[in-house]
C-alpha cells in the first residue's frame, strides 16, 4: 500500500459527504426500530435541514418524548440530546485507508453504523 494516494481519500472523506450518508442511515434505523415496536411503544421519526436533521420519539406508555439531534459545527459532526452536548466527530482517514469518524477526546474510530448506534440506543431502547 505504498502508493496509496491518501490525499485524494482524504478529500473525498468530507464532512458533508458523510453526514448526508449518516442521515440515510438513521433513516433507515428508524424505519427499521419502528418495524419492532410493541404495543405501548412510541413511534420514531425524523425531520431535516441543511445542517442538521433530528431523530425523535414521542411519548409512549411511560415513555417521554425525546429527540437526538446530528449538526455540522464546521469539521465537526455533533450529537446532542434534549439539548444537551453528547459527542462529537471528526473525520479521518485511519491506517487501512479507510474513511471513520473520530470521537473527540478518545481514541476511537468509528464506522458509521457504530456512530449512530452511539447516538440512537439509548433513544430506541430505553424505557
Amino acid at each position: 500500500m505504498s502508493d496509496f494516494d491518501w490525499v485524494t481519500e482524504r478529500s473525498n472523506c468530507s464532512t458533508q459527504k458523510v453526514f448526508r450518508s449518516l442521515e440515510l442511515g438513521v433513516k433507515a434505523d428508524v424505519d427499521k426500530r419502528n418495524a419492532f415496536r410493541k404495543n405501548g411503544e412510541p413511534k420514531w421519526d425524523t425531520t431535516s435541514a441543511t445542517e442538521r436533521f433530528s431523530v425523535f420519539r414521542e411519548g409512549g406508555d411511560g415513555w417521554s418524548k425525546q429527540v437526538v439531534l446530528f449538526s455540522i459545527e464546521g469539521d465537526r459532526i455533533d450529537v446532542s440530546r434534549d439539548g444537551v452536548h453528547l459527542f462529537g466527530a471528526r473525520l479521518t482517514i485511519n491506517n487501512k485507508g479507510q474513511c471513520k469518524l473520530k470521537v473527540q477526546g478518545q481514541e476511537q474510530e468509528l464506522e458509521e453504523w457504530q456512530f449512530r448506534r452511539k447516538a440512537l440506543e439509548d433513544l430506541f431502547f430505553e424505557g
